[in-house]
């Protein structure tokens, strides 16, 4: 087989200014001067001998290859010119069996050309500077490589000099020597033995599941079912793999499902729950404040809850929306790239098979991490083993992101950064996509349904399946460790999701199929094991699946997550009909079964069965968990860092140096040089971005979708706020959920959204909250976890606004090593993320700036004291009558959210934003970026304690509002019985006056602060 070598090289070199450059200096004390990078290419074609690929590459490379305008492509040795005399030479290329998306797009473009050949990628990095060896291998592997997916070789520039890199060429391909028989598990075992089974194979099955499992195997019928098929009397592999991958956390959501008894102490202050017998977690307090809602309040307008891949409601009378947010925790931490670019094309996914299959329009994403600066801060030392750096992973995870809403042609219109240390173990990766579904089809039916008939052909569609993503899903069940397996990291490809995306949803419309999902966690084992309960049963052959490459066994076959694929019912006399329609538009569709009413779902290797598995004892025969909790009290989180590592920075701060520091935590300060990397215009229908104002610089609180492009109402509009609250939940986790509910909610209002048409999702990240010799605080994470449901129940059933979906993710600690060899041990901070989705109307929304001088400013909403669990908290000393949690009026709240829709609909608010992180002035400074308008604010400072407690607190429910002088009275009678604090006036000059010159603060300088370098 041919194989041969292209470079690429720019005509213009990098710039000394180069982004690793300045990493590689500010943040590991490397002096890299200069870097300039050059694109290489394997291209391997078995249908030619290498000197006619060459020639043949030679006459067309530049159509595939490059730009003859910025750079040159090369396919023998050459004088590098402008890379001569570098210290070192970088070489990474990805690993045999990783996605390659540059390599796949350049084979597609051969393709166009007729021409047949495979492609694989890499980049070669030349390093100027003064650097030894040490050095240049920490800039390969911290800043241009990563071990686990790629192969990352460093040579000093001599050495590489005398590689004949051209000549001897070796195409990167997967060997597996796999045995195609199934192994069978003998289950016969010691107690001990079956545990270590399930470590061994990454099953995540504890000692009870195991048994059960071993228990359904010595039942006599099934021993003589199994003797009559030929299969042995234990389990095989394949049928051992999908019972982990169906009844794994991530799947089953087993703590949820779990009977708890709740208890607690008595504690003044803090919301009694009393005694408690639970029956589950999700059906008593999640699924359940939704149907009373539905019931009593009569929400007409929800369509499909908590039974499909995403929430449907209709806010619309020509279209439905769904929504749906993920989390892409654990392969994030090892690959952050492929972690969150997975996470957020595997979320497009879930609203891809939602319905008969819905069109994404817009992404959303919030992400967690420990402070970027941490490694520097505390030495790279005292981190983890196996999670990247905190700076690696912001980086790597935000460009996952970016590429896989960029690339999809998918907005990108809401989202948050939460930054705090106990997130340096494991990150929190939250991604989420709105999408727009027809309400009928063409041939009559809901697109909001689906259900698989039997006798429809089951249809993978898609990619190609290969070893990355296996165990995906028992993997994300497991706390992470320094042996986590690589194979549980993928990388997307979003320009083949691109093309089936269009593909189905112009098979939807032609009516080719009954049903469909997305081949999520567990793949195959997941959603044909699903789709198999429409009709009773499923049979398929795994021989008849595309591979990556030969040599996977079935069982790898049936649970690899390997990304873009969907599994699809197809009608029997439709498949010609799909087939075709596949082909036509380069999509792979493989018929590989058939849904029946066995009651089993059967799967062949050719002719051979590997598994046969009873419906009923897959998706039914989990035993419920029976756990304790108990909640004693605020627990304030012992940090993991060793004493002295972080400066303790509390102490007394005048408000002016205050405002400034707020303004430049992590926290707070603007995301905006982040935010800018995504596309919000892209599908042209982003009516409010997160950014406004003249200069484009103001932050807004929520994201508006006009949803007319996508086929609604003219005037119809979606609105997309979110809310979290990580740090109150180490004080009270009931008052964390309803924090959390009531920003999301705070977010659309303060735009134009209606809480009266608002839904909400919930998604739980949490610690492990099981006790455990290893883990004997898990009653109290329980008992936290109890709380936070509790608080997000009763604020829903307040609110009226019903939760339509939602994930939780448990077991999100790290238990290892550091790079010391020390023993570590990290828990994330307890996390509810509540995401809210309302119904808005165009021409009807508001935005967080400032619009004229002159302008009255008020304080909206209800007093609120309390310092506790503030920004200001976290670097400052409390005033002791200020040491408490501010509180929240529910009741109150959700008449002011009404009267400001009223409001919005009567055009009565020039600006509104919600007060949160930093509290009152920090909303109140970013309402003035936006258009570079100041603040002539009525303060008194007499009282600095009080004062302190005013303008820094975040107790919810509050907003600043400017009101133009003619609407005053106006706005003041249509709010009257409510707290209303006349503050000041919007002022020409870019400062913000505090009591008549008692206090200024320099625009500029502030707005400096807010967007300094994080």
């Amino acid at each position: 087989m041919a194989v041969i070598r292209l470079e690429v090289e720019p005509l213009i070199p990098t710039l000394k200014n180069d982004s690793i450059c300045r990493q590689a200096q500010q943040f590991l004390n490397i002096k890299l001067e200069r870097m300039s990078e050059i694109q290489f290419y394997l291209i391997s074609g078995a249908e030619h001998k290498k000197p006619e690929l060459q020639e043949l590459i030679g006459k067309t490379g530049h159509e595939v290859f490059c730009d003859p305008i910025t750079s040159r492509y090369q396919l023998r040795s050459y004088d590098l010119g402008q890379h001569q005399d570098p210290q070192f030479v970088v070489e990474v290329s990805y690993k045999p069996g990783v996605t390659d998306n540059t390599g796949h797009s350049a084979s597609e473009g051969l393709k166009l050309l007729e021409i047949s050949a495979e492609v694989a990628s890499g980049k070669l990095y030349f390093l100027h500077g003064n650097l030894n060896l040490g050095e240049a291998q920490t800039v390969a592997f911290e800043l241009l490589g990563n071990e686990l997916i790629e192969n990352v070789f460093v040579y000093s520039y001599k050495e590489f000099f005398h590689v004949d890199r051209f000549s001897e060429c070796i195409f990167p391909k997967v060997v597996l020597k796999a045995k195609l028989e199934p192994e069978t598990i003998t289950l016969n075992v010691t107690n001990a033995e079956l545990e270590q089974i399930s470590l061994d194979r990454c099953l995540a099955l504890t000692l009870d599941e195991m048994n059960v499992i071993k228990n359904y195997f010595e039942n006599e019928e099934v021993i003589k079912k199994r003797t009559t098929q030929n299969l042995p009397i234990w389990p095989t592999d394949v049928e051992l793999e999908v019972l982990a991958q169906t009844w794994s956390e991530h799947c089953k959501h087993k703590i949820f499902a779990a009977k708890i008894n709740y208890s607690e102490e008595n504690i003044k202050g803090y919301k009694r729950l009393g005694q408690q017998n639970i029956g589950g977690l999700y059906k008593d307090l999640i699924k359940n404040s939704t149907k009373r809602i539905e019931k009593e309040q009569g929400k007409d307008w929800l369509i499909s809850v908590f039974s499909d891949n995403a929430g449907i409601v209709r806010f619309d009378n020509s279209i439905d929306l769904c929504i749906k947010v993920e989390t892409h925790n654990s392969p994030s931490a090892l690959d952050p790239y492929g972690g969150a670019l997975t996470g957020i094309l595997g979320v497009n996914r879930d609203i891809l098979g939602c319905g008969l299959g819905a069109r994404p329009i817009a992404n959303m994403d919030v992400f967690c991490f420990a402070p970027p600066a941490l490694a520097e801060q505390i030495g790279r030392d005292n981190l983890p083993v196996g999670p990247k750096e905190p700076r690696r992973i912001l980086e790597g995870v935000h460009l996952g992101v970016e590429d896989g809403g960029n690339k999809s042609g998918i907005p990108t219109v809401n989202g948050a950064f939460f930054f705090e240390e106990n997130f340096a173990g494991k990150p929190l990766v939250f991604v989420g996509t709105v999408g727009a579904l027809p309400q009928k089809l063409p041939d009559g039916r809901n697109t909001s349904s689906k259900n698989a008939n039997s006798k429809d052909r089951i249809f993978m569609i898609g990619g190609a399946i290969g070893a990355d993503g296996i165990h995906g899903a028992t993997f994300s069940s497991l706390e992470l460790n320094e042996n986590s397996p690589a194979t549980a990291v993928q990388i997307g490809d979003p320009l083949t999701q691109k093309r089936t995306s269009d593909f189905l949803l112009e098979a939807r419309d032609l009516g080719l199929y009954s049903s469909v999902t997305d081949n999520g966690a567990g793949g195959l084992s997941s959603s044909v094991g699903e789709m198999a309960t429409m009709t009773g049963g499923a049979e398929i052959d795994l021989s008849l699946c595309p591979m990556k490459y030969p040599g996977l066994t079935p069982y790898e076959l049936m649970i690899s997550e390997s990304q873009e694929r969907m599994t699809v019912a197809v009608p029997p006399l439709k498949g010609e009909e799909f087939l075709a329609l596949a082909k036509a538009r380069g999509v792979s569709a493989s018929d590989i079964g058939e849904f029946n009413q066995g009651g089993y779902l059967s799967i062949y290797y050719g002719k051979n069965l590997v598994a046969d598995l009873e419906l009923d004892f897959l998706h039914d025969g989990l035993p419920s968990m029976n756990l304790c909790a108990k909640w004693d009290g605020p627990r304030i989180k012992e940090s993991w860092l060793k004493d002295g590592l972080i400066e303790n920075k509390g102490g007394k701060t005048t408000i002016k140096e205050g405002l400034n520091s707020l303004l430049s935590r992590p926290n707070i300060v603007s995301k905006e040089s982040w935010v800018r990397r995504y596309d919000h215009e892209v599908q042209a229908a982003t009516h409010i971005k997160p950014f406004g104002g003249e200069t484009a610089s103001g932050p807004n609180d929520s994201g508006v979708i006009w949803l007319y492009p996508h086929g609604g109402e003219k005037d119809a509009a979606a609105v997309i706020g979110c809310g979290l609250n990580p740090f109150l939940s180490q004080y009270d986790p009931y008052l964390m959920a309803q924090f959390s509910v009531d920003e999301a909610i705070r977010n659309i209002v303060a735009t134009g959204g209606d809480i009266d048409n608002c839904c909400l999702l919930d998604n739980f990240c949490w610690p492990d909250p099981v006790k455990t010799a290893k883990n004997p605080d898990g009653d109290y994470k329980l008992g936290q976890l109890v709380r936070t449901c509790y608080g997000l129940y009763d604020i829903c059933l307040s609110y009226g606004t019903p939760l339509v979906s939602g994930k939780d993710s448990m077991k999100n600690d790290f238990r290892g090593k550091n790079k010391n060899g020390e023993d570590l041990a990290i828990s994330i901070l307890p996390t509810l993320l509540v995401t809210a989705m309302a119904k808005g109307k165009m021409g009807k929304t508001c935005t967080s700036d400032f619009k004229n001088s002159g302008d009255a400013i008020y304080v909206l909403g209800e007093k609120s004291t309390g310092l506790l669990g503030s920004e200001w908290s976290k670097n400052n000393t409390i005033p002791d009558e200020y040491s408490h949690l501010p509180s929240i009026e529910i009741e109150k709240n959700k008449d002011l959210y009404r009267k400001i829709y009223g409001a919005h609909q009567k055009r009565i608010l020039q600006s509104v934003h919600d007060v949160s992180d930093g509290g009152i002035l920090c909303a109140l400074a970013e309402s003035t970026f936006g258009n570079r308008l100041g603040a002539n604010l009525e303060q008194s400072l007499e009282d600095n304690n009080k004062a302190l407690d005013f303008l820094f607190n975040e107790g919810p429910g509050r907003f600043i509002v400017s009101i133009s002088p003619e609407n005053v009275d106006h706005f003041e009678k249509h709010f009257e019985g409510h707290d209303l604090i006349r503050f000041g006036k919007v002022s020409s000059s870019f400062e913000l006056d505090i009591n008549n010159g008692q206090l200024k603060f320099n625009g500029e300088d502030l707005f400096k602060a807010f967007t300094v370098s994080i």
